[in-house]
């Protein structure tokens, strides 16, 4: 069986998320959503659109017990 690498992957998603929140009215949770202060989903429900990748770093665990980074694939986030 062929044995499998770890990666960490930094990329961008579009999709429909839903979340819990206390406040005082519907104004304030759509402000608080809106802002960005609360915005990680407790579920993500649909996907809009394919995932954009960013990065790609190869995570390889050394003798010693400490991970090595490699970055295999990079785009620059503000050339869009």
């Amino acid at each position: 069986m062929e044995s499998q690498n770890e990666y960490e992957v930094v990329y961008h998603f579009n999709a429909i998320g839903k979340k819990k929140v206390r406040a005082a009215n519907y104004e304030a949770v759509k402000r608080l959503i809106e802002s960005g202060e609360c915005s990680l989903p407790d579920e993500v429900v649909e996907m809009n659109e394919p995932c954009k990748v960013y990065e790609i770093h190869s995570l390889r665990t050394l003798e010693s017990g400490l991970q090595e980074r490699h970055i295999r694939e990079y785009e620059n986030w503000g050339s869009e």
